[in-house]
C-alpha cells in the first residue's frame, strides 16, 4: 500500500509541474461546461412548417394560428395534396407538415374523434423529432382554444410517406387522433 501511495504523489507532482497537462486537466472540461451549457442546444425556434388543411374550416385555421403564434413554428406555405409535400422536403425548407382530415370540425364534435397527420422531415431524425414532440404537446391547447375541450390523443408511427431511392431524405409519418371530452 506504501508503493501505491508513492505513486500518487509521485504523479500528482508530475502533473503540477507540467503545463500542459494542467491545461488539458482543467481546461478542456471548462470549455466543454461552456460550450455545452451555453452554445449547444436542443432548443428549435422559427422551424418552418407547412400545412395541409383538408377541411378548410375556422377550427383548423384557429389551431393553425395558434401553432404559429408561439414563435417556434413558421408557417412556410400552405399545401393544397399529398404530392406536393414530398415536393416541399426535396427543396429542403421545411422540417414539417401538419395534415387535417376532411371535415376535421364536423368530425371532432359529432363523433369525438379526429385526425392530425404530422409528417416529419427524417433526413435530420433529431430535429423531427423534437419538432413532432413539440407539436403533439401544441396540439390539445390549440384545440382547447378553439372552445372544443380536448383530451390526451393518441399518436401512432405509420409508415414511411414514399419510398425514396435517395437515403438522405425519408419522411416518416406520425398520424395523430384528437378525442373530445365531455
Amino acid at each position: 500500500m506504501k508503493r501505491f501511495w508513492g505513486f500518487v504523489v509521485k504523479e500528482f507532482l508530475h502533473i503540477f509541474r507540467d503545463y500542459r497537462t494542467l491545461l488539458i486537466l482543467f481546461g478542456m472540461p471548462a470549455v466543454q461546461l461552456i460550450l455545452f451549457g451555453y452554445v449547444v442546444t436542443n432548443e428549435i425556434k422559427d422551424a418552418r412548417i407547412a400545412i395541409l388543411d383538408q377541411s378548410k374550416d375556422e377550427t383548423t385555421r384557429k389551431i393553425t394560428e395558434k401553432i404559429t403564434s408561439s414563435g417556434y413554428f413558421m408557417l412556410d406555405r400552405n399545401l393544397n395534396t399529398y404530392s406536393e409535400i414530398g415536393e416541399a422536403f426535396k427543396e429542403g425548407n421545411i422540417k414539417l407538415v401538419i395534415v387535417f382530415e376532411p371535415d376535421f370540425t364536423r368530425k371532432l364534435e359529432k363523433d369525438r374523434l379526429a385526425h392530425v397527420q404530422l409528417i416529419g422531415d427524417a433526413s435530420d431524425p433529431n430535429t423531427a423529432n423534437i419538432l413532432v414532440n413539440d407539436i403533439t404537446g401544441d396540439l390539445p391547447f390549440a384545440v382547447s382554444c378553439c372552445d372544443i375541450p380536448c383530451k390526451p390523443f393518441i399518436c401512432e408511427q405509420t409508415p414511411a410517406l414514399r419510398k425514396s431511392k435517395s437515403p438522405v431524405r425519408r419522411h416518416d409519418r406520425l398520424s395523430c387522433q384528437l378525442g373530445v371530452s365531455r
